[in-house]
């Protein structure tokens, strides 16, 4: 004996055999019906499978991808580093200092630091400083432009 399934959601019946139904009472149509389901079943289970290696493969490139940028930016910030260390630093031993004898005055002292072209210490701080927001500025920039990511 078959029993007709009404499925939820307005889908057509499907004729179903009985648990108790013998093997000769499944027609056809029934058969044949479970077997394309089988196989749509078995179709849409290796696109899944293609996909999720797609995406398996996907992933690995943005690991990748990220891993280099990461790598890139490490690089750039330690040649940002060692760029600002290379720069000259005023060394305080070079600035203007007491005669060493009786005989030396102060003024040649400092006119010797004026022809070495040293500054003085508050602009020093100020070029540092415009120095260092220029660089965080950048920085910034750098990682909010969406075309880096």
């Amino acid at each position: 004996a078959l029993v007709a399934q009404n499925l939820k959601g307005g889908e057509k019946s499907v004729a179903a055999p009985v648990a108790t139904a013998s093997r000769a009472e499944v027609t056809p149509s029934v058969e044949d019906e479970l077997r394309s389901r089988l196989s749509a079943s078995q179709l849409r289970i290796v696109q899944l499978a293609a996909e999720v290696h797609r995406l398996n493969l996907k992933v690995e490139e943005m690991t990748r991808e990220n891993q280099e940028l990461r790598t890139a930016v490490q690089h750039h910030s330690l040649a940002v580093t060692t760029e600002t260390e290379t720069e000259p630093v005023l060394d305080v031993r070079t600035l203007p200092q007491r005669p060493v004898s009786m005989y030396e005055t102060r003024e040649s002292l400092r006119a010797q630091a004026a022809l070495s072209g040293a500054m003085p210490q508050s602009e020093e701080v100020v070029r540092r400083t415009d120095q260092v927001t220029k660089r965080i500025q950048e920085l910034w920039a750098t990682m909010q432009s969406p075309d880096t990511r």
